[in-house]
C-alpha cells in the first residue's frame, strides 16, 4: 500500500485509503488485511451510496479516488432502526424475545451455525446484536444470562457455573 491519505477505526476494524484510492481493511480476526483496489473501492462507494440513497457529487466521481471515499454529503438514516427498550419494558423480556427471534432466524437460514461446535461463536454474535449489546453494557442483563437463555432455548446441556 502506498502513502496513506486517510485512516479510520470503526470498532475492531481499521480502514485506510492510500493516495491512489486503494482501500485496506485490518482486523484482529483477519489473517491478512483485506485490500480493495482503487476501481473496486470506487465501485463499492457508488454501490453503498445507492443502498443508502446518498448523492455523490459529480465533480468528485471518477476523478479523484480519495475524494470518492470521503464522507457522504447527505445524512445517513438507517432504514430499520434497532429495537430500543422503552423505560417501562422489562429488559429481560425484550432480551429473551430478541434472542429467541435470532435463534429462529438463524435456524431457518443457517442451521449449521447453531451446531454445538459453533455455539461460542453464535453467542458472541448474539451479544453484538443492536438490541442486546446496550442491555449488557448497561448491566440490565449479563453475558451469563444470554448464554443460559441460548443454551436453554437450543436444548443444549447447560453448564452450571
Amino acid at each position: 500500500m502506498k502513502q496513506i491519505a486517510s485512516k479510520k477505526t470503526l470498532g475492531m476494524y481499521t480502514i485506510a485509503v492510500d493516495v491512489e484510492g486503494t482501500l485496506q481493511i485490518q482486523s484482529p480476526t483477519l489473517l491478512k488485511p483485506l485490500i480493495i483496489e482503487s476501481q473496486q473501492a470506487q465501485e463499492l462507494t457508488r454501490w453503498l451510496a445507492e443502498q443508502l440513497n446518498i448523492a455523490i457529487p459529480q465533480s468528485n466521481a471518477g476523478t479523484d479516488p480519495v475524494a470518492t471515499a470521503v464522507a457522504p454529503t447527505a445524512p445517513v438514516t438507517p432504514t430499520a432502526a434497532p429495537q430500543t427498550v422503552a423505560p417501562d419494558e422489562d429488559p429481560v423480556a425484550v432480551a429473551k424475545s430478541t434472542i429467541y427471534d435470532i435463534i429462529a432466524d438463524t435456524g431457518a437460514q443457517y442451521p449449521d451455525s447453531l451446531a454445538p461446535e459453533n455455539r461460542d461463536r453464535f453467542i458472541e454474535q448474539v451479544l453484538r446484536n443492536a438490541t442486546i449489546r446496550p442491555l449488557v453494557s448497561q448491566g440490565k442483563i449479563s453475558r451469563k444470562q444470554v448464554t443460559l437463555w441460548i443454551e436453554q432455548r437450543m436444548g443444549g446441556d447447560v453448564n452450571r457455573w
